[in-house]
């Protein structure tokens, strides 16, 4: 028997089992990615019917304010998976959360793997597909838990690992300082959904991110400013959160996005948070991980 032979032998078996196993893993992610797609629409049929007859229902009481209120509510629900107030969510968030739990049992150990095997390119795909999942079953993706459990976070920067905190007691300018979490209420924030983005209030004070005198130039210098979520936000306490996987980018109503910026003064150094324009290879100082505090 020659040598090349039993090197051949020895090396497709190997080969073979490898790409088995990826075909393997692919079976399985495809038949948990049907099954989820399946829940969610079953579910969203559903809620969506309970929508319609709360709807009819408050047309023929004659009650304006509540029809009203329900179909704009159905409205946001179909296009961005926001969950209503004026309609009881409980069974529909049970069987959304289900769904999900479900599907990451899944794709969490093939993360896992792939991460162990340094295997970056395929782990990305992978990623990119759970997170067009999570968006599509509840309007936000793998960068954020289960925004209906209102969860507090910290806002920590890619770059440093410093977070988001403030100059006052939840008041001032918004800079980074070191981790210390729950045991300083100015670096824990909470994050509302609104129609056209979130409100990112401190758990300190309740204000809310805003360029004071809502500036929508480079550099300005984010601050807070109160709200009051029963009335219409406006347009510059919302911000977009964009995700990129296990990072998202912070973007205010000007276009810009949220930067980590050093300034000197007086011999002192202070990273202020900015707006600045998105740079097409996004850098360390625009990306930003969301960091349940527990």
């Amino acid at each position: 028997m020659s040598r090349l032979f039993v090197l051949l032998v020895l090396f497709y078996p190997g080969l073979t089992g490898a790409k088995v196993a990826q075909q393997d893993r692919t079976a399985e992610l495809e038949k948990a990615k049907t099954k989820f797609t399946k829940d969610i629409a079953k579910a969203d049929e559903a809620f969506q019917a309970k929508f319609d007859k709360a709807i009819a229902k408050a047309k023929d009481g004659g009650s304006k304010m509540a029809f009203e209120k329900l179909a704009y509510e159905r409205e946001l629900f179909t296009k961005d998976h926001i969950v209503p107030t004026a309609l009881s969510s409980e069974t529909y968030l049970q069987q959304r959360n289900q769904a999900i739990t479900a599907l990451q049992a899944i794709y969490k150990p093939v993360i896992a793997d792939l991460t162990k095997a340094k295997k970056f390119d395929e782990l990305a795909v992978v990623e990119d597909e759970l997170c067009d999942l999570l968006k599509s079953a509840r309007g936000y993706g793998l960068a954020f838990p289960n925004l209906e459990t209102h969860p507090v976070f910290m806002i920590e920067s890619l770059d440093s690992g410093e977070v988001i905190d403030t100059t006052g007691k939840g008041v001032g300018q918004v800079v980074l300082t070191p981790k210390l979490g729950k045991r300083k209420p100015t670096q824990c924030w909470v994050l509302e959904r609104e129609p056209k983005g979130f409100v990112i209030r401190s758990v300190e004070s309740n204000h809310a991110f805003a360029f004071v005198g809502a500036r929508r130039d480079a550099g300005a210098t984010l601050g807070l400013w109160p709200v009051d979520l029963k009335k219409e936000v406006a347009a510059d306490l919302q911000f977009k959160l964009i995700d990129v996987r296990r990072e998202i980018i912070i973007e205010s109503f000007s276009g810009l996005v949220l930067t980590a910026t050093e300034k000197k003064e007086k011999g002192i150094t202070t990273i202020y948070i900015t707006q600045q324009k998105q740079e097409e290879k996004v850098p360390p100082t625009q990306l930003w991980k969301l960091v349940e505090v527990k």
